[in-house]
């Protein structure tokens, strides 16, 4: 896991150990005090001139969204 903080705001990513690549990102919001997060997963990586990037992104909710780049 790999916290990092950004204008203030955390973000976190889970890295698969053998590959190095970002299998989750959680973010983390506040609202009137209350602290919320937001899980992605990320799936089907492919390479992009030389840069492994995901085909799929996995919401909370399990709804999958196929990017295409």
């Amino acid at each position: 896991m790999v916290q990092t903080e950004v204008d203030g705001l955390r973000y976190d990513f889970a890295i698969e150990r053998k590959t190095h690549l970002p299998v989750r990102f959680t973010s983390y919001s506040q609202y009137k005090g209350k602290v919320y997060t937001h899980v992605n997963g990320l799936y089907d990586y492919i390479d992009v001139d030389g840069i492994k990037v995901p085909l799929t992104i996995e919401l909370e909710d399990g709804h999958k969204r196929k990017v295409q780049y």
